[in-house]
């Protein structure tokens, strides 16, 4: 399979509003331990959109 783009072409990905929110709550997950400085065997986590706000809340916490 050619991977290469060629001069003059665009790739577009786009993705409607809940699913950016669930690709960015995918990426806390994968990265927590990093972001949240957890241990992610042993937190539990959840979030929040707010979406008249436009915000994105990321919790962990003790399972």
């Amino acid at each position: 399979m050619d991977k290469s783009i060629q001069q003059g072409n665009v790739r577009i990905i786009k993705i409607d509003k809940e699913a950016l929110f669930e690709f960015i709550y995918e990426s806390f997950v994968a990265d927590q331990e990093n972001m949240m400085d957890v241990d992610s065997t042993e937190c539990m986590n959840n979030f929040a959109i707010d979406w008249e706000e436009g915000t994105f809340i990321f919790t962990a916490h003790k399972a």
